[in-house]
């Protein structure tokens, strides 16, 4: 097998695999948001990222977390992004 197919092949397996963290432009892409959004609200204290080396990540737990925060506040009214 080439390294071409082999790489394929590994690339489509691990694309199935869900993500447990996101780069900030991942994370606003993943919830139909932009990246001002998600910047509001990491300094809002909504979202807590990670550092890590010189990036910033978001667990997927953090984002679901507020994903359900502005759902939530959709239906009630408050504010939460």
């Amino acid at each position: 097998m080439s390294r071409e197919i082999a790489g394929a092949i590994e690339g489509a397996a691990m694309s199935r695999i869900p993500k447990l963290a996101y780069s900030i432009e991942e994370a606003a892409f993943a919830c139909g948001v932009s990246v001002s959004t998600i910047d509001h609200a990491i300094r809002r204290g909504e979202i807590k990222p990670l550092k890590r080396g010189r990036r910033y990540i978001i667990n997927h737990v953090q984002l679901e977390r507020w994903v359900g925060l502005c759902h939530s506040s959709r239906n009630t009214g408050k504010a939460g992004g």
